[in-house]
């Protein structure tokens, strides 16, 4: 059995927070390390220097795990059961939210089909919406291949060409 699975296996005794729990606590950890590695370069300690930045990437390496295994938890929970043209957005970070958003415009489609995107309205989000903005803004860049429209939490998309 791969890494890949056994953390999927894992992630059935954790929840949503949980995962994003141990993120945090990584990049709490990372940032100390990094600030470790600092001091002890500008201390002319090299040795130990490379030491802390090994463990800074260590951190890295197990938070964007964690965040990653969030991220396919909360994506497979929200979007089981749902047809082909929607995708539910909610609770994912924004680059998470624009990577789904960019496999699922690279599949195939057809010219009219349409795709909602349940981005919410951004009210998890501290400050101002953040994933609706962002889709908003990909989904600018290939005007010339659809068509999208604001409907409140959701941006509806109409194809305008054939993708196969």
């Amino acid at each position: 059995m791969g890494a890949t699975e056994e953390n999927e296996e894992e992630d059935t005794d954790l929840d949503y927070s949980d995962l994003r729990a141990e993120a945090a606590v990584h990049a709490q950890l990372r940032a100390e390390a990094f600030q470790k590695a600092a001091k002890a370069r500008g201390e002319k300690q090299g040795e130990l220097a490379m030491h802390y930045a090994q463990v800074g990437h260590k951190h890295t390496e197990k938070m964007n795990d964690a965040n990653r295994r969030a991220a396919m938890m909360t994506y497979r929970i929200k979007n089981k059961g749902r047809d082909k043209n929607s995708l539910d957005l909610h609770c994912l970070h924004v680059h998470e939210a624009l990577q789904v958003l960019e496999e699922r415009l690279m599949e195939p489609h057809k010219k009219g089909e349409q795709l909602f995107v349940i981005t919410g309205r951004g009210v998890h989000s501290k400050g101002p919406p953040k994933v609706k903005p962002a889709v908003w803004n990909r989904l600018k860049k290939g005007e010339t291949k659809w068509k999208f429209f604001d409907r409140g939490g959701m941006i509806e998309i109409i194809f305008l060409m054939d993708n196969k």
